[in-house]
């Protein structure tokens, strides 16, 4: 036998076997990609060998999307999307609202012939004008920066927690006063002053004496104060203010540092019993008409002070022994030497002291 020739047949057999079999791989990917199934569910569990470089580049196959990879950025550019309406909305809502508090705050929104003008006023506005108007404090000294009574109406306009409306008068101008006389004796250097001006009713601002006595059950109810003591290290002078605290009954400044004049609004205090200024540093004369309508006073002692003056007889101050109650007035009436006039010549005096 000739096997060269053998040889030859079978490798022309095997060559041709060859292309069958890639004429049937083919085939099977042209079904494959016609019916659009996926290549996965026909492969092995391993890998598949890599294709034949004989095999040609010419044949196209068509191999489908994984859908996964689309479902997520669909849902990124949901919520992106859905986060730009959002902003949309509210930049639109602030504009909206600013657009109506404009429109609101327009005057010329409304018919101003038919409807009345209104001025909103703040509240040490409205404070001062009920003092002003009510009270007869001197808008002058309320608009003075320096005075005690500007520091007082801003302390009860913009610093006391208590906050009382500017409509309750009579429990205002109580706490406005005694805010007068703290500001007014150099409040901050008191020997004891951690109760003045807190944020409770003026009856509990008892420091070292203070409001020592209140009348709940007066007319309108705020606690009107009947007995204010301070023997406290005041230094100042006696505010005029303290004329309007129509329910005193006792005032007792003694032994403090007090200079000025004796006040003649004191003389508005008609229920007063107790007038206690001695041992200050007080000037002046004594107010001897002013006093003409305190028919309770029973004591007066203002000895101790730098006071000038006459107390005659026929003086309404002494008038007050008969038409009044009064029992005690003391001053600096007597003299160690004849030759020497005494600072007060005082015609009714029950007790003459030594300047």
């Amino acid at each position: 036998l000739n096997y060269a020739s053998i040889l030859n047949r079978d490798e022309g057999s095997l060559l041709e076997q060859g292309a069958i079999e890639g004429v049937r791989k083919n085939h099977h990917l042209k079904r494959v990609s016609r019916h659009r199934e996926p290549l996965r569910s026909h492969r092995p569990s391993k890998a598949p060998p890599p294709l034949s470089p004989k095999i040609s580049h010419s044949t196209s196959i068509s191999v489908p999307l994984d859908p996964r990879p689309f479902k997520h950025k669909c849902l990124f550019i949901s919520l992106i999307s859905l986060v730009i309406l959002a902003l949309m909305t509210l930049n639109l809502n602030k504009t909206i609202i600013t657009t109506y508090s404009t429109t609101v705050a327009t005057p010329t929104d409304y018919d101003t012939s038919t409807t009345p003008k209104m001025e909103v006023k703040n509240r040490p506005t409205q404070i001062a004008e009920v003092l002003i108007t009510n009270y007869k404090i001197s808008s002058a000294l309320i608009n003075d920066t320096t005075t005690p009574q500007h520091r007082a109406l801003d302390w009860i306009a913009n610093w006391d927690t208590y906050n009382l409306p500017p409509t309750d008068g009579p429990a205002l101008i109580q706490r406005y006063v005694l805010a007068v006389l703290y500001y007014s004796t150099d409040g901050a250097h008191w020997k004891d002053q951690k109760k003045w001006l807190s944020p409770v009713h003026e009856c509990e601002w008892s420091d070292n004496g203070g409001v020592r006595k209140c009348d709940r059950n007066n007319e309108g109810g705020f606690g009107a104060v009947q007995d204010l003591s301070l023997w406290n290290n005041l230094r100042g002078t006696i505010p005029t203010e303290l004329g309007l605290l129509s329910e005193l009954r006792t005032l007792y400044l003694s032994r403090n540092e007090l200079v000025g004049t004796i006040p003649t609004e004191l003389g508005k205090l008609t229920r007063l019993e107790y007038l206690g200024l001695q041992h200050n540093k007080l000037t002046g004369t004594v107010p001897a008409f002013e006093f003409a309508n305190l028919k309770r006073l029973k004591s007066f002692y203002m000895e101790k002070n730098d006071l000038t003056g006459v107390v005659r007889h026929v003086e309404p101050l002494c008038g007050l022994f008969k038409e009044g109650n009064l029992k005690y007035l003391t001053a600096d009436c007597r003299v160690l030497v004849a030759w020497k006039q005494p600072e007060i010549l005082c015609a009714c005096c029950t007790t003459c002291h030594l300047p």
